[in-house]
């Protein structure tokens, strides 16, 4: 699997544009991005990436969440290449809405649909447990406080979880540059934060009701 950034030297304020191809580009690869940003230098950087020989250049794109600096450049995307729109919320103008933990192939591997919440309602991750690659779209790893508002945000917790216990070599996020080396201890590091912060929550609830 290859991933490359296509919003790598934007000027604009914009998201990441994953795009995942095969490592060979074999015809029953699915060439997919991961949000379309909204910095034009994406489709740009598009057209000069190699997609593989009798290939449409984007046969799937996975919106992560509906905020538009992860979605604006979606309608050209879409004029242009004519791929399969997917989201968790019908409202992102989807062709398929995405359930959680089903299995969706990108390139040449399958990705687990993970919704995660914790930033918006319909945020999701996609999760590829062969390679231990986590695509988090705008989702925090990194919470530093018991008291942080996704203490309550049990689908947050749950991934959490899941990605604490299984194979996590890198994320990527929806801005900035992929984290690796220090993630794993992030990831486990804010799921005892949340716990301690439910903890916390039930306690001093226990100590209202006398």
């Amino acid at each position: 699997m290859k991933i490359t950034n296509l919003a790598e030297g934007h000027t604009q304020y914009t998201s990441n544009a994953y795009l995942i191809t095969g490592d060979n580009n074999k015809l029953d690869d699915v060439n997919a991005l991961i949000d379309t940003g909204r910095d034009p230098i994406v489709i740009e950087n598009l057209l000069k990436a190699p997609k593989g020989i009798g290939k449409k250049a984007v046969e799937m794109v996975v919106i992560t969440h509906c905020h538009y600096d992860h979605k604006e450049l979606l309608p050209q995307i879409k004029e242009m290449f004519n791929p399969t729109i997917c989201a968790y919320s019908p409202t992102c103008g989807n062709d398929r809405t995405l359930k959680n933990g089903e299995m969706i192939k990108l390139g040449d591997r399958r990705f687990k649909v993970l919704h995660i919440g914790g930033h918006t309602d319909d945020s999701i991750g996609l999760y590829c447990e062969e390679e231990g690659i986590f695509f988090s779209g705008d989702a925090p790893m990194k919470i530093m406080s018991s008291t942080n508002d996704y203490v309550d945000e049990e689908a947050f917790v749950n991934i959490l979880f899941l990605l604490a216990c299984h194979k996590l070599d890198t994320i990527y996020p929806g801005h900035g540059p992929p984290i690796s080396n220090t993630h794993h201890s992030w990831v486990i590091d804010s799921l005892l934060q949340v716990r301690r912060g439910q903890a916390e929550r039930e306690m001093e609830l226990e100590q209202k009701n006398g």
